[in-house]
């Protein structure tokens, strides 16, 4: 993967603030579809030969759907994470408070 902009870039003193991805259909090619990540964001884009590909919505409405549900699981991921790292922090800082505890073997 090409390097990446890592925040908003800048075009004479003005930020800009979205790519429109276009793909090119080429010769026997009926579907095109290109995704970029810029400033935080994902942006896809899709082209098609309306002859061959009359339903395009299907698909994009397809890869809309997938990208909500990865979203929705890398949240659930990134919160079990959070909890679970709380929770053996909380879980060694208490055997360490009780081995430390005068009387304690």
């Amino acid at each position: 993967m090409p390097a990446r902009p890592k925040g908003t870039l800048y075009s004479f003193g003005a930020p800009m603030l979205e790519l429109l991805p276009l793909v090119p259909l080429f010769a026997r090619h009926s579907v095109g579809i290109a995704i970029f990540s810029y400033d935080g964001g994902i942006v896809i884009g899709c082209n098609a030969d309306r002859d061959t590909v009359p339903d395009l919505e299907v698909l994009t409405t397809g890869i809309e759907t997938s990208f909500a549900e990865l979203k929705h699981l890398a949240l659930a991921e990134a919160a079990t994470r959070r909890w679970s790292r709380r929770f053996v922090a909380r879980s060694r800082r208490r055997c360490r408070s009780r081995s430390l505890a005068p009387g304690t073997t």
